[in-house]
C-alpha cells in the first residue's frame, strides 16, 4: 500500500515563495516603500499559480495605500521573479494583503518586551512568612536576609 504524502508540492513551495518575496521587497524592489515589509504567510494554490501573500510593516515603516499600491504594482515583476529563481514552468499571480490581526500581535510582543525590560530594571523586595526581607534587583548586589530579631 502507497502512503499518502502529508505535504504537497504546494505546501513546500510555500516557505521558499515567503522567504524569497520578503527577499526580493527588501533587497531587489525599485520603490522604497516596500523594504519594510515582512511576509507572515504565503498561501500557493494547489495548481501552483497564484500566491497570496500577508504581510505586515516592521518597525520604522507604516501601513497606507501608498504602500498597497506599490505592493500592487509591484506583484507581476514579484511573480515573474519567483517563477525564474523558483524554476518554475510559469509566473505565479501575486497578491498581497495587508495582515492586521499580526500587526497588533506583534505590536503587543514588543509592549510586553519592554515592560519586562523595564522590569529588570527594578529592585524589589519580598517578606517571606517568618518576616525575612529579600532585597534583589540590579545595583543590589547580593540578597540580603535579614532575620525578625535583626541579626543577619
Amino acid at each position: 500500500m502507497r502512503r499518502q504524502p502529508t505535504f504537497t508540492r504546494a505546501d513546500r513551495l510555500e516557505h521558499l515563495m515567503a522567504d524569497e518575496v520578503e527577499r526580493l521587497l527588501a533587497y531587489e524592489a525599485r520603490s522604497p516603500l516596500v523594504r519594510h515589509v515582512k511576509v507572515v504567510h504565503a498561501e500557493l494554490s494547489g495548481d501552483l499559480g497564484f500566491l497570496r501573500v500577508q504581510y505586515i510593516v516592521q518597525p520604522g515603516g507604516e501601513a497606507t495605500p501608498e504602500l498597497q499600491e506599490a505592493l500592487e504594482r509591484s506583484a507581476s515583476w514579484v511573480g515573474r521573479t519567483l517563477a525564474e529563481s523558483l524554476q518554475l514552468r510559469k509566473a505565479v499571480d501575486v497578491a498581497f494583503r495587508f495582515d492586521r490581526e499580526a500587526m497588533r500581535l506583534h505590536k503587543v510582543q514588543a509592549l510586553l518586551a519592554a515592560e519586562a525590560a523595564r522590569a529588570a530594571d527594578r529592585v524589589t523586595v519580598s517578606v517571606g512568612p517568618d518576616l525575612d526581607a529579600v532585597l534583589s534587583g540590579p545595583g543590589t548586589g547580593t540578597a540580603a536576609d535579614t532575620g525578625a530579631d535583626g541579626e543577619t
